[in-house]
């Protein structure tokens, strides 16, 4: 069975949220797929939202979970947020996405998002983000 491996790079937001959902529908009759967002720089829920609807698509497909590498911070960040490791197979690496036992992927690069999607006086305000967890929350 081959996988799917479709590579991202630049920032993600609303603004690009059709393409983005063009690009992942294509892959929901994949049976293996892996997402690469090493070079991705900036993802909004709206694009997390999407990812969560293919999932759910592939999912009734009866296919497995769905592998993102990445490894930027911010990106990484907002993943742990939301839990979605909860959801998606999240690696550091392609290497370690790909199953050496199958044959190599099919590698597909999607459209390259907007050098500049988030308006930099909002970097700094994303870039301090923390987790707090609920319980802590509580306490």
């Amino acid at each position: 069975m081959r996988t799917a491996l479709i590579v991202f790079s630049g920032e993600y937001d609303v603004s690009c949220r059709k393409q983005w959902r063009a690009e992942l529908e294509r892959l929901s009759c994949e049976p293996n797929v892996i997402m690469d967002f090493s070079n991705v720089s900036y993802l909004d829920a709206t694009c997390v939202t999407e990812l969560l609807r293919l999932h759910e698509r592939r999912h009734a497909n009866g296919f497995g979970r769905e592998t993102v590498v990445m490894h930027r911070p911010l990106v990484r960040r907002l993943f742990e947020l939301l839990q979605m490791q909860d959801v998606l197979r999240v690696v550091e690496t392609v290497e370690e996405a790909v199953d050496k036992k199958e044959l190599p992927p099919v590698v597909r690069h999607a459209f390259e998002g907007a050098i500049d999607a988030v308006r930099p006086a909002h970097r700094p305000a994303l870039q301090r983000i923390e987790y707090v967890s609920a319980v802590g929350a509580l306490n």
